[in-house]
């Protein structure tokens, strides 16, 4: 038995999702009015659950007690539907079985009534990997379905399903979760495992999980494991996950403001020493920029961007170094200039020297506002 906290964690309820609110009033008011269609597609980010809502969608609409939105996990048929071992819930995974003979395959199968459910779930994963021909035949079985057999299709990238097949769809889109409600729940997790944590560390790996929930659950996995019996404190939670601190882009901003091109350089290499990510370096410091950003632009930053107080006030105070009347200009100038630098990078140019540019340029930018406000 797997002992992934993103398999012991993974939802039984529609009741325990996080941060798809909108999605889970949908499917509970389809459930409770007996109010179905035929055929979803479910669009959204790994890791944000959308099998995982298959499965409980299918889990509550097959309850040998009845339909219910709390389908119970003692009963072999719920059970079966969880372990993908129902005859009746098939997932398919439309990379390795998208072509045309799967599709007719498929078609076959379904011509038949479920053998123990009331409905027949076919949950096509990553669906926009069909073959045309296979999108093809998946359209004509979702636009005349066999009785009682719903269709979902999961995909990562909807835009690349046909119009056809979206327009007899309806499209339940996923979302990314914001890391104050993923820290929350890893924070429920850790309790309920016995875990000894700061609640630092687990905000650093509800940060690096890109809105994934299950990213956010293999994060704690890993920082548990690295801690061992030990606490898991933000050191570990850093070295565990090669996660960037974050006083790295205050001082990189600070240097650039003060201006300081050599400590700033200093940053940069401290940065990118033992072969670090640029990509992540790049994300963080692009979402440093846009923090400053939107606490400059917005009365009010609520659901825009997540941060402690002590934080904000720390963002703040940075934000009153730069020129006055002139921060959104250099915010902007300098998130334009790392556009620049993901561009460079692409081409294979150096990172370092790269961002070293960016330092300079934003530097010289700098003073030119500065000249312009005395």
């Amino acid at each position: 038995m797997s002992n992934a906290l993103s398999i012991k964690y993974r939802p039984k309820k529609l009741s325990e999702f996080i941060g798809q609110d909108h999605v889970i009033r949908i499917l509970e008011n389809s459930i409770k009015n007996g109010d179905l269609h035929h055929a979803y597609i479910f669009a959204g980010v790994f890791g944000t659950g959308k099998t995982s809502a298959a499965r409980v969608f299918a889990a509550s609409l097959n309850d040998p007690s009845g339909v219910t939105l709390n389908p119970s996990l003692d009963s072999r048929l719920v059970k079966s539907i969880f372990d993908n071992k129902s005859p009746d819930v098939l997932e398919i995974d439309a990379a390795s079985a998208g072509s045309i003979d799967g599709i007719r395959d498929l078609k076959n199968t379904i011509q038949y009534a479920p053998i123990e459910c009331r409905y027949r779930f076919v949950i096509l994963d990553e669906a926009h990997r069909l073959s045309g021909a296979a999108a093809e035949g998946a359209l004509k079985m979702i636009e005349e379905p066999p009785p009682n057999t719903i269709f979902i299709l999961a995909t990562t990238d909807p835009q690349k399903l046909k119009d056809t097949i979206h327009s007899r769809c309806m499209t339940l889109r996923f979302n990314k979760v914001g890391w104050d409600k993923i820290s929350l729940h890893l924070k429920r997790v850790a309790i309920a495992e016995g875990y000894d944590f700061d609640e630092e560390a687990l905000k650093i790996a509800a940060r690096r999980s890109k809105g994934s929930v299950r990213n956010s659950l293999q994060n704690l996995q890993t920082m548990h494991t690295y801690a061992g019996d030990k606490k898991i404190t933000s050191e570990v939670a850093l070295a565990s996950l090669s996660a960037v601190d974050e006083s790295y882009y205050f001082n990189l901003v600070d240097a650039i403001l003060t201006p300081d091109a050599g400590e700033a350089m200093r940053v940069i290499t401290e940065l990118l020493e033992g072969g670090r990510d640029v990509g992540e370096v790049l994300d963080g410091l692009v979402g440093h920029l846009r923090s400053l950003l939107v606490i400059t632009t917005c009365p009010s930053t609520e659901g825009l961007i997540f941060l402690t107080e002590e934080e904000k006030k720390k963002f703040v105070h940075q934000m009153e170094k730069m020129p006055k009347g002139k921060a959104m200009a250099l915010i902007i100038h300098m998130i334009d200039l790392l556009h620049q630098v993901a561009r460079g990078i692409y081409l294979n140019i150096n990172p370092q020297t790269l961002l070293e540019k960016f330092t300079v340029e934003s530097i010289s930018y700098n003073a030119t506002l500065k000249r312009k406000t005395e």
